[in-house]
């Protein structure tokens, strides 16, 4: 008799075809934000190479250039060994297009320091290098103790672009009390 893993693998299994179909019916409308959540639903419940594929393919069409870059990378990573020679080409080709359309910012700050570009928290440095898609962005830079930097910065495809924070330590901290 199946044992109870094997049920909860099939029922796990089940779960994430249903989710990849509704992605594809989702995908076939052209709506690509919820046919995204769908395919990475599937791809948590099950990572396979069509769900990885589709969520790249979803990425592109949002001009989410530099999650799409990852999503692609991960397919040939991941996957590279099963792809037909066609397929791999086709990748390949929509890799080389994004890698126009992506930059990359390397952050120089104190320690510990988060980074905040475009309202998205990326991390606490030291970080590497954060892809972003060409165009302008926005970085928060900041630490406690110190006084936050907001710089703008303009990044074209393929561009690397280095940011340093010059932080000046606050020489006055206070203590905000708000009362009714």
């Amino acid at each position: 008799p199946p044992s109870a893993g094997d049920d909860a693998a099939i029922d796990k299994k089940a779960r994430a075809k249903e989710r990849f179909l509704r992605g594809v019916q989702l995908a076939e409308s052209e709506s690509w934000d919820a046919a995204l959540a769908e395919f990475l639903a599937s791809r948590e419940l099950l990572p396979t190479k069509v769900a990885v594929e589709n969520a790249a393919t979803s990425l592109l069409q949002l001009k989410r250039w530099p999650e799409a870059l990852g999503m692609y990378e991960e397919l040939l990573r991941d996957y590279g060994a099963t792809l037909a020679p066609a397929e791999r080409t086709k990748i390949e080709q929509a890799l080389a297009q994004l890698r126009t359309n992506v930059g990359e910012l390397e952050v120089t700050a104190a320690a510990g320091s988060v980074v905040v570009v475009d309202g998205r928290q990326r991390g606490q440095v030291p970080l590497a290098p954060i892809r972003v898609g060409s165009g302008t962005h926005t970085l928060r830079i900041s630490r406690d103790g110190f006084e936050t930097v907001e710089v703008s910065v303009i990044v074209a495809g393929g561009q690397k672009k280095k940011v340093v924070a010059e932080q000046r330590a606050l020489t006055r901290i206070g203590t905000l009390v708000v009362s009714e």
